[in-house]
């Protein structure tokens, strides 16, 4: 028109006036010509709609390897079946959690999941865009995904501070990856502290109520470069580090529980109760050794005389003991370990032995 205007929601519309809304499910803004009735018994009657807009669609390519993946929906997609998005997928293979495993045929928007392909390949998905998602959590492990672009975890809204953080995870190569970003058709673990609400946005704002703190602020505020610690890495070169020999507040222990373990066959390594991090300097180690597994010993807290001893264990017996240096790495390729102790050991000359002489 000569004279379009753009009006709120409550506005008498005249002839030739346009006005934008906005689409509620996915918050795009349309533009729509109303053409109104001047006759005086209704002079608000709409008698012609031109030039709607509809939602732009994406096209997304999702990689996944073979075995199991964790994924997400990348943007809504009209038919979610999950053995027609994925044609690789092995059937009943999908699983979400809410704290257990449930099978699923169907994916749903903001909702990690397991599934299993029988080889490595690719899918295209064709849906609509994902700007925003809030994402209810449950007290305890979430499997969740993000929405049509990615997110920085410090980009999150929690404005209940329930995310712990240092406990976003990714999956990759085999094994757990901790992660400070939300990648768009991924699926993720995160902790809560409680049930509560967040919101990831692809447009956030620029001061957020509360934001969730970054995996690179934990490790920066407990200084876990420099502690004792344990880096194993398998022949993908996914990396998974365990902190032995380290006091924190006990407050602050949440942010170092490790996830449920991934489905067989998978790499993992923990301590008993879960976690990646102990004050015990003689740690034991429960370990899921796939293939080939390098490990190097960093920072070991030793004195004079003693040195550190490595035993290989599969069930209660111990198979092997391999002395263990600073910065020397060992290759495990035994399969069949079920899990490591990490001990002190004092060298023979320096033991000490009296003698009583009658």
């Amino acid at each position: 028109t000569s004279n379009p205007r753009n009006f709120g929601s409550q506005t008498t519309l005249i002839s030739g006036d346009y006005t934008n809304v906005s689409s509620t499910k996915q918050a795009y803004v349309n533009e729509l010509v109303i053409i109104a009735s001047t006759r005086d018994s209704s002079p608000n009657q709409v008698v012609g709609v031109h030039g709607v807009g509809s939602s732009p669609q994406q096209q997304f390519e999702e990689t996944f390897t073979s075995g199991w993946n964790l994924v997400g929906l990348p943007s809504d997609i009209v038919d979610s079946n999950y053995l027609g998005l994925f044609p690789k997928a092995e059937t009943n293979t999908l699983f979400s959690y809410s704290g257990g495993y449930t099978n699923e045929l169907h994916m749903n928007e903001g909702t990690g999941y397991w599934v299993k392909f029988a080889s490595s390949g690719s899918a295209v998905f064709t849906g609509d865009a994902i700007n925003t998602n809030d994402l209810d959590l449950a007290s305890g492990w979430n499997l969740i995904s993000g929405i049509s672009c990615t997110v920085a975890l410090d980009d999150v809204t929690d404005n209940g501070s329930i995310i712990e953080p240092g406990t976003l995870f990714g999956f990759s190569g085999g094994g757990y990856v901790a992660s400070d970003i939300i990648e768009q058709g991924k699926g993720y673990w995160i902790y809560a502290n409680s049930a509560g609400t967040i919101t990831l946005d692809c447009d956030p704002p620029v001061s957020p109520l509360a934001k969730s703190r970054s995996a690179a602020q934990i490790r920066s505020e407990h200084q876990l470069d420099e502690r004792p610690q344990l880096v194993f890495s398998n022949a993908t070169g996914t990396t998974q580090t365990l902190y032995f020999a380290t006091e924190i507040a006990p407050d602050a222990m949440a942010s170092f529980q490790l996830p449920p373990v991934a489905p067989f066959p998978s790499f993992d390594v923990r301590y008993p109760n879960d976690t990646r991090l102990t004050g015990d300097e003689s740690p034991v180690m429960e370990v899921r050794l796939i293939d080939r597994t390098v490990l190097s010993a960093r920072n070991l807290p030793l004195e004079s005389g003693e040195s550190y001893v490595l035993d290989l264990m599969a069930g209660r017996q111990v198979v092997e003991s391999i002395p263990v240096s600073e910065g020397e790495t060992i290759t495990l390729d035994q399969p069949y370990l079920t899990a490591i102790q990490l001990r002190k050991s004092l060298e023979i000359n320096d033991v000490i032995t009296s003698f009583a002489v009658e």
